[in-house]
């Protein structure tokens, strides 16, 4: 039986903003929707969590083992600041 997930690099539009449960929507170039519902990291997340409505990121998604058609984002082009703060 072949398991394999479907990985895909996207530059896409946020549409909604990435929400208390960790999902956000973007709209890629192709004008394609990908419904994110997880991240592979809290920093993935965080990043994710600085955009708003409008602002582009390239994303590199897998698909989410879920009902429908969700993603999870395992990488970013997104800027965090990763310096602690004293």
């Amino acid at each position: 039986m072949n398991n394999s997930q479907t990985t895909r690099r996207v530059t896409g539009t946020v549409t909604t903003e990435l929400n208390r449960y960790g999902a956000m929507t973007l709209r890629s170039e192709a004008n394609e929707t990908f419904q994110i519902v997880d991240c592979a990291s809290s920093g993935l997340a965080a990043a994710l969590d600085e955009l708003g409505v409008g602002e582009t990121v390239t994303v590199t998604l897998t698909e989410a083992p879920c009902r429908g058609n969700g993603w999870q984002v395992i990488d970013t082009d997104a800027e965090t600041d990763t310096r602690l703060v004293a």
